[in-house]
């Protein structure tokens, strides 16, 4: 964080990235916290999504919940297999269940517009 503070600039890893967010968001540095969420967000992988989901839900970090929801939807036949779909918080399920609704009532609209 003290390089941020007189540089910057911070040079991100997965365990940094993590410890600033939480450290970002207590202390309320605003912009790093961004920086921080940009990054968890873009670096979800199956291994760490179920992390990245309690920290999204906990912090309720809203781009990252978004990213996360995104990443469920897209993985989800992995993320069943490996059994971490029951795992995630329930608002996160619940989330994702009401964007998989969304999506379906929009391809149905579409659907009928082009009938």
């Amino acid at each position: 964080m003290l390089k941020y503070i007189y540089c910057d600039e911070v040079d991100f890893t997965e365990g940094l990235a993590l410890d600033l967010f939480v450290l970002c968001n207590k202390w309320l540095f605003k912009e790093l916290e961004e920086e921080c969420e940009d990054y968890l967000a873009e670096s979800l992988t199956v291994e760490n999504v179920l992390e990245r989901a309690q920290l999204a839900n906990k912090l309720e970090a809203g781009k990252l919940m978004g990213s996360v929801i995104q990443f469920i939807i897209e993985k989800m036949p992995e993320l069943e297999k490996r059994g971490d779909l029951y795992k995630m918080p329930s608002v996160i399920n619940v989330k994702v269940m009401f964007e998989l609704k969304n999506r379906a009532e929009k391809a149905e609209i579409l659907h009928k517009k082009s009938v």
